[in-house]
């Protein structure tokens, strides 16, 4: 079974025969997941293509990384959503990008996306002069 943690959650903190969850915490997190979710989700200026969403980094970010060996939602599970995960250190998590690594990403998009605007110009030339 391939289970998100979002959806582990969800499964695991929603009172039977509702969809209320369970506490307000949990409540709080879903519901913030959701709005980051949203967020991640809108397209960057100057590029057509969704973005690839993260999910379970997502997740780690809204409820405040690993405590104690844990992660809420999850437990002691957390190893199997986040295996490289350090032991008593959250701040060392690799999985969450770096303002650097956001602007990278937004720059390859923009020139990806000046190259393709580059090539259709290219492309309508060649058809012109047939």
């Amino acid at each position: 079974m391939n289970i998100s943690v979002p959806n582990w959650l969800i499964y695991t903190h929603t009172r039977k025969g509702t969809s209320d969850m369970v506490d307000s915490r949990a409540q709080s997190i879903k519901d913030a997941f959701l709005a980051l979710k949203e967020q991640s989700s809108q397209p960057q200026e100057g590029c057509s293509d969704p973005p690839i969403v993260d999910e379970v980094a997502l997740y780690y970010q809204v409820v405040g990384g690993e405590k104690k060996n844990r992660v809420y939602g999850i437990g002691s599970q957390a190893s199997i959503f986040y295996p490289s995960s350090s032991h008593g250190s959250s701040s060392s998590h690799p999985i969450m990008l770096d303002q650097a690594m956001e602007e990278e990403i937004q720059q390859l998009h923009r020139s990806r996306q000046r190259s393709r605007i580059v090539w259709l110009q290219w492309r309508r030339e060649i058809d012109n002069a047939s």
